[in-house]
């Protein structure tokens, strides 16, 4: 998505209130929540309280901005927040993250539009957080060769790209030489060490 995630009060005001929305952090114990629908609003429409982690914060964040945009609960019949896939550790965002934290970097955690097993409801997040936020461009259309330094290694920063939306893919491609040869390739994600968030 097209954001620009701030905490620069001038920067924030600059920012037509219609294409806006303000998450209030607090250093004190407590449950975070929201109040639906406050995106395009000047008040603040989600209190989130302090976590042990900032990527635990960042998450709960999320989550309460995501309603802030009309997001509801993902659950099941009789439960509010449901905890995701272990198998999978596939976790949606709007149901209960918290257990993905044990699953360690490999958690997952996703936007979801009800595609589990009884689940509660089936609304579209992409679509929905879609009403208020555009899309990125598509980085890269098609495939690209593996971009290589001099010594034969590939190049990180040149090898990046960015998943835009659940149709997207990216690909890169390389060839062996006619004689053959070895290949270790490793293939690591950027986030930050405790899950991705990709859709």
């Amino acid at each position: 998505f097209n954001l620009n995630v701030v905490t620069d009060t001038a920067v924030y005001e600059q920012t037509p209130i219609r294409k806006r929305v303000k998450a209030c952090l607090l250093n004190e114990e407590g449950r975070s929540y929201a109040n639906l629908n406050t995106f395009g609003s000047n008040r603040c429409g989600s209190w989130n309280f302090r976590d042990s982690t900032g990527y635990g914060l960042g998450r709960t964040v999320l989550h309460e901005v995501g309603h802030q945009m009309g997001l509801s609960h993902d659950g099941q019949p009789g439960l509010e927040y449901w905890g995701g896939l272990r198998e999978y550790r596939w976790v949606p965002i709007m149901g209960n993250f918290w257990t993905g934290t044990s699953w360690g970097s490999r958690a997952l955690y996703q936007w979801s539009k009800g595609e589990y097993n009884r689940a509660n409801q089936r609304e579209d997040d992409l679509r929905l957080i879609g009403r208020y936020v555009s899309r990125r461009a598509d980085d890269i259309v098609g495939t690209r060769p593996l971009a290589f330094g001099g010594d034969g290694l590939v190049r990180v920063a040149a090898n990046r790209g960015k998943i835009t939306d659940q149709t997207d893919s990216d690909s890169w491609t390389f060839t062996v030489g006619a004689g053959g040869g070895r290949v270790d390739l490793v293939i690591d994600r950027t986030e930050y060490v405790g899950g991705a968030m990709l859709d």
